[in-house]
């Protein structure tokens, strides 16, 4: 048995490293603010609603965050996005004016791992929490899977407290049935492990 080599894959795996190696440069270069934004731009997937970055970023602001200076980037937002966007990093969606698109998923990558990796489930959870908080019944519904992703991240980390846990199995069931009606029993058994980690079967009662 002997290597056989393909040089095309070989040079695109050596092209796609380069690319991401130089990203990486590039992205921490920006300043701190900027860089807050991108994290949260980067958790949020392909494409972002700029008043969903505003909401979280003001929430972010208010907790009186001691590490990280939420102050700025909340006061010039706006700038920040139109900044970085003229970086080439994230293009304007040309159907809703309130909307941006990573110019490419591996830009949407590195933008999130710009945060650390020791926070990424934590500091996804937390935008998850408050999207859940702060968006309204409309918005919610519009953005219930991004908010589910997002709040999934804790689930290793919850805590043995049962309302904690059906909540979150009920916001997966919640939507699981937008996708389907039909899909509504699988969500259910599914979605009830979140909760079965505790080994008490009668939580599933309350889904």
């Amino acid at each position: 048995m002997s290597w056989v080599w393909n040089n095309v894959d070989v040079n695109r795996k050596e092209v796609t490293s380069n690319v991401a190696n130089i990203l990486v440069d590039k992205l921490n270069r920006f300043t701190e603010s900027q860089k807050n934004i991108l994290m949260i731009a980067g958790s949020l997937g392909c494409s972002f609603d700029k008043s969903i970055i505003a909401t979280v970023i003001t929430s972010l602001f208010e907790s009186e965050s001691e590490t990280v200076n939420w102050r700025e980037t909340s006061a010039s937002l706006d700038q920040f996005i139109d900044e970085l966007e003229q970086e080439g990093l994230w293009e304007r969606d040309s159907s809703n004016e309130n909307k941006w698109r990573f110019s490419h998923d591996k830009i949407q990558q590195v933008a999130f791992e710009l945060i650390p990796i020791e926070q990424r489930d934590s500091f996804q959870g937390e935008i998850g929490s408050i999207m859940l908080a702060k968006l309204d019944s409309k918005e919610l519904e519009s953005n219930i899977f991004q908010v589910v992703s997002l709040r999934n991240c804790t689930i290793a980390s919850l805590s043995d407290d049962d309302d904690d846990r059906i909540e979150l199995a009920r916001l997966n069931l919640r939507a699981g049935m937008k996708v389907s009606m039909f899909f509504t029993v699988i969500s259910k058994i599914v979605l009830c492990y979140c909760i079965l980690v505790s080994n008490d079967f009668t939580l599933c009662i309350p889904l």
